[in-house]
């Protein structure tokens, strides 16, 4: 049994860089990079991370703090935003996250778990995220 080969070399193209409209349009349809179809389900009821009144204030907060920078109307990180994003865990950045933290928050409103247990389970994750990010330093 033979079998072909062929090498073929081929370069790559980065994703196109967001705008402040792209990134406040991939804000509100966040649940397309979940996995898991429960909490997909919550970030597209919740429409994403965030509210229409914070995503642009949310941008324009990582611009005062110099942590992106508008260029062509292309956001690009800066050396400071490069810098936090290497030092915090990846779970930080999981929407996943936003989307359990979600549904208990509606767990919640509907009298259906308890807000100290929540609080308690937020300050766990918390601290554990600050040791991550203390030990990486």
């Amino acid at each position: 049994m033979a079998i072909a080969c062929e090498q073929v070399q081929a370069k790559t193209t980065p994703p196109k860089p967001y705008t402040e409209a792209s990134l406040i349009s991939d804000m509100r349809s966040v649940a397309k990079y979940v996995q898991d179809p429960k909490l997909k389900a919550v970030l597209k009821e919740t429409s994403g991370i965030g509210t229409a009144a914070t995503q642009a204030e949310t941008i324009e907060t990582l611009k005062r703090r110099s942590f992106i920078r508008v260029d062509k109307k292309a956001i690009r990180p800066t050396e400071l935003g490069c810098q936090v994003i290497d030092s915090i865990p990846q779970e930080m950045t999981d929407p996943g996250v936003t989307a359990a933290w979600e549904d208990a928050l509606g767990m919640i409103a509907k009298g259906k778990y308890a807000p100290a247990l929540f609080m308690k389970g937020i300050d766990a994750v918390v601290e554990r995220w600050l040791g991550m990010i203390r030990s990486s330093a």
